[in-house]
């Protein structure tokens, strides 16, 4: 909250008036996604003990996909990025390109046959099933391939 206040005059100043396009887009959503899912976040874990399982499984999974959707416009932001560094050359956006999705998609569905394998009970979460532990492998395994920061690198030398 205090960067956006330290920022907001610079960005309806340089933002706010500029075209649309993609970089924009990627901004306003990594920006203001952040509100969205630190409120839910909140709501879920300062909810009443009393709360149904149905409602609570409901904001577990709200909230999961909301921070899945938030790492994936930071990762597409890197990537325009480096699209941009590296000229805007066509080969090296199908390669970031396909690179995040096949990063991406798979992690997602596995994330999401982990959390379906989740019960909420009245007072924690507990696992149902290995799904969730291929899912957090995945996601391990995807923060540790090679990232649009090393390709920012290469570009520098």
């Amino acid at each position: 909250m205090y960067d956006h206040m330290l920022t907001l005059e610079l960005e309806v100043k340089l933002v706010w008036p500029a075209s649309w396009s993609i970089a924009k887009v990627l901004f306003f959503a990594t920006r203001y996604l952040v509100f969205a899912d630190v409120s839910l976040n909140l709501c879920f874990h300062l909810a009443p003990a009393s709360i149904s399982p149905k409602l609570c499984t409901f904001f577990f999974l709200l909230s999961g996909s909301l921070i899945m959707l938030g790492i994936l416009i930071a990762e597409l932001t890197l990537v325009f990025r480096t699209w941009v560094i590296w000229g805007r050359d066509r080969k090296m956006a199908l390669i970031l390109l396909t690179t995040t999705l096949l990063l991406s998609v798979p992690t997602a569905v596995l994330a999401y046959f982990g959390w379906k394998t989740m019960e909420c009970g009245y007072e924690s979460f507990y696992i149902g099933s290995r799904r969730v532990l291929i899912s957090l492998w995945a996601r391990s395994y995807y923060e540790s391939c090679p990232t649009a920061f090393e390709l920012l690198d290469v570009k520098g030398n």
